[in-house]
């Protein structure tokens, strides 16, 4: 084989990758462009009566979905939102005082509105905690791109909830602004935060 029909194979070979490669990022900002994450919801207030995100309107939303039987992950990150938050209202009160954390339960068998309520009084004052219906838990995680499900109960009726340890943080118009993931110190997050 002569080295100009050698060089030639080459570039086309390189050609048709360019190609693929071009297409396949262009495709994927396309599709990235297309993730809607989040949506409207209506459900269970802490205090008993029905909420839904339109109460949040003009609000920042800091959004952990989780329950209270949580061993561990959901208390922390719960007290890390806290942190969080606290240590924001020093650096910019203004932004602080804008932001409302939620506690979504997922466990409505259990987290009734009164122990809801009673649970997220540990944490930061403006917490807000809700759930709802299996329905309407499964549609609200399943618009964040996110997941639970349960084990199964043992003798003493005593289960686990598997879940997702992401936040999110919803902008003043319902839109995901962005998420935080459970390896992010709280130092990490107000940084994001600040420059969201």
């Amino acid at each position: 084989m002569s080295r100009k029909i050698r060089l030639f194979g080459l570039f086309s070979v390189l050609a048709i990758a360019f190609v693929i490669i071009g297409y396949g990022v262009n495709h994927f900002v396309v599709a990235e462009e297309e993730i809607e994450i989040g949506s409207p919801f209506e459900l269970t207030r802490h205090t008993g009566e029905t909420i839904s995100s339109e109460n949040f309107r003009g609000r920042y939303m800091f959004i952990y979905f989780g329950f209270t039987h949580c061993p561990a992950t959901c208390p922390v990150t719960l007290n890390d939102m806290t942190v969080v938050l606290r240590k924001l209202a020093k650096t910019n009160p203004d932004f602080a005082e804008k932001i409302t954390p939620i506690f979504i339960s997922l466990d409505p068998h259990r987290d009734t509105p009164e122990i809801i309520g009673k649970y997220i009084s540990h944490f930061h004052e403006r917490f807000e905690g809700m759930t709802g219906t299996y329905d309407d838990l499964i549609d609200i995680v399943n618009a964040y791109g996110s997941y639970f499900s349960y084990d199964p109960a043992d003798a003493y009726g005593n289960y686990n909830v598997n879940h997702s340890s992401y936040i999110y943080l919803m902008g003043p118009k319902g839109k995901y602004l962005t998420h935080f993931t459970p390896d992010e110190s709280v130092d990490q997050i107000l940084e994001r935060l600040l420059n969201v």
